[in-house]
């Protein structure tokens, strides 16, 4: 692919360039085939053929014509939301072609002397993680970390050491990661936890700022205190009760036990009377966190922030809207089984 400079131009009704080894394909025009293009200047060139021009990885042109005497090369902006059904957004500083319907980045501008050229360097958003790989090996880790939820490398390290050991650590870096797991600091843990499976279930319910493409702001969890498993219900925030019902036969039914005490924060879909009623006839015990202290349901608190870092995390590496986050949050939950710091790490004040 060439590096030749290509001016993006709202004024021009199609690409036009006069270099004939741009083209990745081209087919010329029969010599009976007169047909000019009108300059800015109000002159006629004679155009010799068209072809495809691929400028960038992710952006392709096509009708480009051929015009041996053009001095530059253009991109029609109209011919290319046409033809890409894209969105260009130009200001002071920036200018950024995107995917109408996704909103995926196709490829950018840079601005010149008043006018604003195509990059044509490697497009970052068409890798298949947002990261820095240096190396072959650095660009097979990084892979193997968005495939396994974005598991941290320092685990990476005890899961995969003969793979990690040949690599720098301190040169492998996620975008993703950052831009999806930073964190304030964490609160001081007091290492207690559950001797019997489901003797304790910790619960939270949390709210997106987008409605899923299913229809919902919402999903609860429950978490067993002793093995730390994580069950994720998509739900409205009144379907709360239907949930832990759900839960509380799953468990019946499928471990022989059954919960005897859920912990939960003061939240309305907790606190009501069907939900307490509920408690009392199944001999259920219920635990409520402090107004304005959630580090007293921590287990949960920082349980949620598992699927929501690795949701994030996978949207921003596959830049996808964010009506998607349910489908990513189920995915999340699905890494569960990886391994992760010791449960004394992450339980409750």
């Amino acid at each position: 692919m060439s590096c030749a400079n290509w001016i993006l131009d709202s004024g021009a009704s199609r690409h036009v360039t006069g270099t004939l080894s741009e083209f990745a394909s081209y087919s010329s025009f029969p010599p009976t085939r007169k047909k000019t293009i009108q300059t800015a200047d109000g002159t006629a060139q004679p155009i010799k053929g068209a072809g495809t021009v691929q400028c960038t990885p992710l952006i392709n042109l096509s009708s480009v014509l051929y015009v041996p005497s053009f001095p530059v090369n253009l991109v029609s902006l109209s011919a290319l939301v046409d033809h890409m059904d894209c969105c260009v957004t130009l200001d002071r500083e920036n200018c950024s072609i995107e995917d109408r319907k996704t909103g995926k980045m196709l490829g950018s501008g840079i601005r010149r002397n008043g006018l604003w050229f195509l990059d044509r360097r490697t497009d970052k958003s068409s890798c298949t993680t947002l990261a820095v790989a240096t190396s072959e090996m650095e660009a097979k880790v990084i892979l193997q970390h968005c495939r396994l939820g974005h598991m941290s490398f320092d685990t990476m390290c005890k899961v995969f050491p003969d793979i990690m050991s040949k690599v720098d650590r301190s040169k492998l870096l996620c975008d993703a990661c950052e831009f999806g797991k930073h964190t304030r600091a964490s609160y001081i843990s007091r290492g207690l936890r559950s001797t019997l499976p489901f003797a304790l279930v910790h619960s939270d319910v949390w709210t997106s700022p987008a409605v899923s493409i299913s229809g919902m702001k919402y999903f609860v969890t429950f978490i067993d205190c002793y093995s730390r498993m994580t069950w994720v219900y998509l739900r409205h925030k009144s379907e709360v009760l239907k949930c832990f019902k759900d839960f509380y036969a799953c468990v019946k039914n499928q471990f022989n036990t059954q919960v005897r005490v859920i912990r939960t924060d003061n939240g309305t879909e907790y606190v009501n009377n069907e939900f307490a009623n509920f408690l009392s006839v199944e001999g259920i015990l219920h635990q409520t966190s402090c107004l304005d202290i959630p580090p007293q349901n921590g287990v949960v608190e920082r349980k949620n922030r598992h699927p929501l870092e690795v949701a994030r995390s996978l949207m921003y590496t596959m830049n996808v809207p964010k009506f998607l986050w349910s489908e990513a949050v189920l995915t999340a939950a699905s890494y569960q089984p990886c391994p992760n710091k010791s449960a004394s790490d992450e339980d409750s004040l």
